[in-house]
């Protein structure tokens, strides 16, 4: 999995699994940000 942290060799099993709960809560993330953007953009044009 690359998520974007460069050359680190995760080696543990926890540091891998740390390293994936990351990732996803970053994609959760950038997900809720965007819906809300849009969704107050949209608003706007309604109004």
């Amino acid at each position: 999995m690359n998520n974007g942290d460069g050359d680190i060799l995760l080696v543990t099993d926890l540091a891998q699994k740390a390293a994936m709960l990351i990732g996803l809560t970053r994609q959760f993330y950038l997900v809720i940000i965007t819906a809300v953007v849009v969704g107050k953009f949209i608003m706007q044009k309604e109004a």
